[in-house]
């Protein structure tokens, strides 16, 4: 109970004018140290000193436990440790929801989803295609497709299809450099800023 505005912009690296940045944990083994309690007081403190604040729940997903924990009603106190994870989805405002284009990983989605969706009984469900392909993004018909098959088994407010550019990503990686930094017009860039755009509410959860 003793965090406050002072004590986390000093815990939270600067990363320019307008960002800042508070990192995780050093391994996934000290995630029971995280305190549901805890960790609500974090977002409630977080989101009194920024505009917005984005929760990266990623790793949670990918491991498979998040979505597939039996017991939701204890979840984030019990040794399961997902405190973190489990209490940014109770205050998030926005969830977006990432997948890569395959169908794997697009069926891996729809089977999480409802699980993940019902920790965040508040927030409005973005879902986000990445990595299309060309073919897709440049067939209408076939986007249309992806997004409404998306859409109907999810009930999302929107489905952003985010095109496969290796090069941006690549070329912007190595100069230390967002994508946006690096080309403001490529048109990843552009997807993504259409995503953001969507996105008006303070608290968000990404997985």
């Amino acid at each position: 109970g003793s965090l406050d505005d002072r004590t986390l912009a000093r815990l939270a690296r600067q990363v320019d004018d307008r960002f800042r940045v508070l990192t995780g944990i050093s391994h996934v083994s000290r995630r029971s140290e995280l305190r549901a309690a805890a960790m609500s007081r974090v977002w409630q403190v977080a989101a009194g000193l920024t505009d917005a604040v984005v929760v990266d729940i990623g790793g949670c997903v990918d491991d498979g436990s998040l979505a597939l924990e039996a017991d939701v009603a204890d979840f984030g106190i019990n040794s399961s440790g997902h405190s973190a994870a489990v209490t940014a989805l109770g205050a998030a405002d926005e969830l977006v929801a990432v997948s890569s284009c395959e169908p794997t990983s697009v069926a891996r989605l729809l089977s999480h989803l409802p699980a993940i969706s019902s920790l965040a009984p508040a927030a409005r469900l973005h879902v986000v295609i990445n990595r299309v392909r060309a073919p897709i993004v440049r067939n209408q018909g076939a986007a249309d497709e992806l997004r409404r098959f998306v859409a109907t088994h999810t009930r999302a407010h929107e489905v952003v299809l985010v095109r496969e550019d290796r090069e941006t990503v690549d070329a912007a990686a190595a100069r230390g450099l967002t994508p946006y930094e690096h080309s403001r017009k490529a048109t990843f860039v552009r997807e993504v800023a259409t995503l953001s755009r969507g996105l008006q509410s303070p608290l968000v959860a990404t997985a």
